[in-house]
């Protein structure tokens, strides 16, 4: 089966990054590896600015993954992009599909 992606809606509670916040978000976004998508809750990657938390896993069929972008040490709102197209987008997206 191919790899689809599938636009859903607005990242609730978003924090819209500043320029040098963007820069890291994507820097820690390129950090993580495939094998941290099996990992149970908690940080995945971080680079001491922003991190990759995998806030847990939705059950299905299909399990979903709900993985946020944070801002470190941030109270409240933290949340910049969900880990794909939504640091562009602010919105979330549904991928579906086998790995190769």
């Amino acid at each position: 089966m191919p790899i689809t992606r599938a636009q859903g809606g607005a990242i609730p509670n978003l924090h819209a990054p500043s320029v040098g916040q963007r820069g890291s978000a994507q820097n820690v976004i390129a950090q993580l590896q495939y094998s941290d998508l099996w990992r149970g809750a908690g940080t995945l990657r971080d680079n001491g600015i922003m991190r990759v938390d995998m806030q847990g896993h939705i059950p299905g069929p299909p399990i979903q993954y709900n993985i946020q972008v944070q801002i470190d040490g941030m109270q409240g709102n933290s949340t910049v992009a969900h880990v794909n197209q939504s640091l562009d987008s602010g919105h979330s997206y549904t991928v579906a599909g086998t790995s190769p």
